[in-house]
């Protein structure tokens, strides 16, 4: 496990709703008692690519990262999400609270997503 005040990295086999392993390292955002948000980084490199003909320009290597975001529930099981107020509210909606709480606010970055975990997770533990 390595931490950071804003996340924590930890290595995982976890399983999706679909029943699909996913194993490797994933980075923690969120740690609730019953949702938790995490994210696989996923690297892609791109080759470089000489020129074939004048007309074609010089391509160099490339390394990107991208993260997959998850929502993890209590029953152990991944759910992928994009980071928008549309996924949020599929998974989330379910619920008279969650439902308000939509209506009065917007979600538009990740700070504002974990805002919101918080307010589920105190509402879910009320119920």
């Amino acid at each position: 496990v390595y931490k950071k005040p804003e996340y924590s990295f930890q290595f995982h086999n976890l399983k999706t709703k679909e029943g699909k392993n996913i194993d490797g390292y994933f980075v923690h955002y969120y740690d609730g008692k019953n949702i938790q948000l995490l994210s696989k980084p996923v690297a892609h490199m791109r080759d470089e690519k000489e020129p074939r003909s004048g007309y074609d320009e010089y391509q160099p290597a490339h390394f990107s990262v991208r993260h997959v975001f998850y929502l993890l529930d209590d029953s152990g099981r991944l759910e992928q999400v994009d980071l928008r107020e549309r996924d949020f509210r599929r998974i989330l909606s379910n619920d008279k609270e969650m439902k308000k709480y939509f209506s009065e606010r917007r979600i538009n970055d990740l700070q504002e997503i974990i805002e919101m975990l918080r307010f589920y997770e105190q509402h879910d533990t009320q119920s």
